[in-house]
């Protein structure tokens, strides 16, 4: 990816923050033939980590939406392989899974919201082909291709004329748009009012997840307190969702009951 070493560039539009929205709204613009930049300053993210499913119908299911919600879902869903396509994002549309628990339940939820399942009340089982999934890795390198990358932590935005002038670690740049993707983190300095208060309404939210080597399962499996999804080689176990929770530290007894979770649910054949 090109990398900024200017003393100053401008830009159709510069976005704050390489994780999954940044860089997909940043590759978005790219096809549209803008100029685009993004600032972030390097290291590992939330998206990199993440298991990256694209599963609105078990998610719904799983946190009872509406079915307006589940509308929404499933056209961002839809929107999905052309845009791999043109990124070169892989895009895995293969089965998903749910064992144990209530069952009965999530099916009757998914059947009202009108996503396409089998259930099978003999095994506990409830499996779709509705979902999809990426390999956050080679989604993120692929979406930042061609994007002019800045490795560096933006400190202050201000409008300038008809646009934005951000000030980076490494020097300034300016575009006529300006886009936020930096999670929850703390508002950016010099936004006006109105996206300071915008970007206050994030609620953080913690999630400790898993590495395997080895690869335990060949499509997304889900249950009660855990998932299990192939990921490259290995495989990805999680995930624990924590709202308000700023600490990076790793949280022993939410891990092992995450674990055991997985084990038993990896468990029923």
């Amino acid at each position: 990816m090109p990398l900024f070493n200017s003393p100053e560039s401008s830009f159709d539009a510069v976005v704050i923050g390489a994780g999954a929205l940044g860089l997909c709204a940043a590759a978005e613009l790219r096809l549209r033939g803008r100029r685009v930049a993004v600032v972030d300053p390097g290291g590992v993210n939330a998206s990199a980590v993440a298991a990256g499913m694209i599963a609105p119908a078990m998610e719904c299911a799983i946190d009872d939406l509406s079915l307006g919600a589940a509308q929404v879902l499933r056209r961002a869903r839809d929107l999905w392989p052309a845009f791999a396509e043109a990124t070169g994002v892989r895009l895995y549309g293969d089965l998903a899974e749910w064992r144990g628990g209530d069952v009965a339940e999530l099916a009757a939820r998914m059947k009202a919201l009108g996503f396409q399942h089998q259930y099978d009340a003999a095994s506990a089982r409830l499996t779709t082909h509705e979902d999809a999934k990426v390999d956050p890795p080679q989604a993120l390198t692929a979406l930042a291709q061609g994007l002019t990358v800045i490795e560096a932590r933006a400190l202050r935005a201000s409008p300038d004329g008809q646009g934005w002038r951000v000030e980076t670690t490494t020097g300034a740049v300016r575009a006529d748009h300006l886009i936020l993707a930096t999670g929850a983190d703390p508002s950016l300095e010099g936004l006006p009012p109105e996206a300071q208060a915008a970007v206050a309404c994030i609620t953080p939210i913690r999630g400790q997840i898993g590495l395997a080597k080895e690869r335990l399962v060949d499509h997304v499996v889900r249950g009660p307190g855990a998932y299990v999804a192939p990921m490259g080689e290995g495989s990805v176990i999680g995930a624990t969702m924590e709202p308000g929770e700023r600490s990076v530290t790793p949280d022993s007894a939410r891990c092992e009951a995450m674990l055991a979770a997985a084990w038993k649910m990896l468990a029923q054949t």
